[in-house]
């Protein structure tokens, strides 16, 4: 299809609007909300929420007294709790947020799924495998709200790509490099043992739920990992296909040494344009033309002054209490999130994992 045929009806930024529209009409939640867990996502989710909506109950859940005890300091009218049991008796919380590391998930959701709990967000990963995940959305049942915790399909300059695909506004899909890559892990550690999976699940299903989102579903060609720091996969390269042939190439890694923050980015040739995607900016370049680039704050001009981390991360609740006040499943449920966990676990499933030529520090 030629693209002067589809230049008309190319999606631009100010599309997006009304997404953020619905968004701030739907997310005044004012019911009770319990955080279990008090790290960085458990006070960041926090105090989103409070900004959102100073009449929302909140209360938290963490078993560090020194972290009770200084989060007390700087949350005004927050209730801190040592035990998640002691909380669901006295707090009885419409909503709970799990922000505890990824190998306690499935213990904790199965302790909700006895409770009078009705909806429930999950930091990624939900659980360690489609299997856990699985046995939980029986658990769960369909009367809850579960929302997984998969910021990255909230950043804006995604949710245009998606518009862009949607639409055919890139002519035929060619090939697609995706990688996500962090500097979190540089030094030898024991931290993720427990959990037994690196950072493909741990960083990369952000990527793979974007992949899903885009381009699903697709299959694993190719697949191998290098471990540098961890006894598990410090970085993961892997080769798709969607469903009409495209190549996917797909690069993970928490030890780039030149990546300070998690940074995801998404490259999509296709017949007509080329689009570069990040979390704060688009590149759009039709063939043959001089490129358009698009940043973040022409992307988020209109969004509710309440801006912590990312504004990714404030969407994402939004959406989530949006959700929850009317009934809907949410875009990353936990029911929907089993399509990105089955192909985590096939890409684990080709891995050889080696040891990378890389000195150790």
């Amino acid at each position: 299809m030629a693209l002067s045929h589809l230049t008309a009806s190319i999606p631009d930024e100010t599309s997006l609007a009304s997404l953020r529209k619905e968004y701030k009409d739907h997310s005044r939640f004012a019911g009770k909300i319990a955080v279990v867990g008090f790290g960085k996502m458990g006070a960041l989710h926090a105090t989103i929420l409070k900004m959102l909506n100073r009449e929302t109950e909140v209360a938290v859940v963490d078993e560090s007294k020194l972290v009770r005890t200084a989060g007390s300091t700087f949350l005004n009218g927050v209730k801190f709790y040592g035990a998640l049991d002691k909380m669901l008796t006295k707090e009885n919380p419409d909503v709970v947020y799990i922000t505890t590391p990824a190998s306690t998930h499935f213990d904790v959701i199965s302790i909700l799924a006895a409770s009078t709990v009705e909806s429930i967000f999950v930091e990624k990963p939900p659980t360690k495998d489609s299997s856990q995940l699985a046995k939980l959305t029986r658990l769960l049942g369909k009367r809850r709200v579960v929302m997984v915790g998969l910021q990255k399909r909230f950043a804006l300059p995604f949710r245009h790509l998606k518009q862009l695909t949607d639409a055919g506004a890139l002519g035929n899909l060619e090939s697609v490099e995706a990688s996500i890559e962090s500097g979190d892990v540089l030094a030898e550690t024991t931290r993720f043992d427990k959990l037994g999976r690196g950072c493909l699940l741990d960083l990369g299903i952000h990527t793979i739920d974007l992949i899903n989102w885009l381009f699903g579903p697709v299959t694993v060609s190719t697949a191998d990992a290098t471990s540098v720091y961890t006894k598990l996969d410090d970085t993961v390269n892997a080769v798709l296909r969607e469903r009409h042939g495209a190549v996917i190439k797909l690069k993970v890694s928490w030890s780039s040494k030149n990546v300070r923050w998690p940074s995801a980015r998404i490259r999509v040739a296709g017949s007509g344009t080329v689009v570069d995607a990040c979390e704060d900016s688009l590149l759009l370049t039709p063939l043959g033309k001089e490129g358009r680039f698009i940043s973040k704050p022409a992307y988020y001009r209109d969004l509710a002054a309440v801006n912590l981390a990312d504004p990714e991360y404030t969407l994402e609740d939004m959406h989530f209490v949006s959700c929850v006040s009317k009934g809907e499943e949410p875009e990353t449920s936990l029911r929907m999130s089993e399509t990105t966990m089955k192909l985590i676990d096939e890409i684990y499933s080709m891995v050889q994992l080696g040891k990378s030529n890389s000195s150790r520090r």
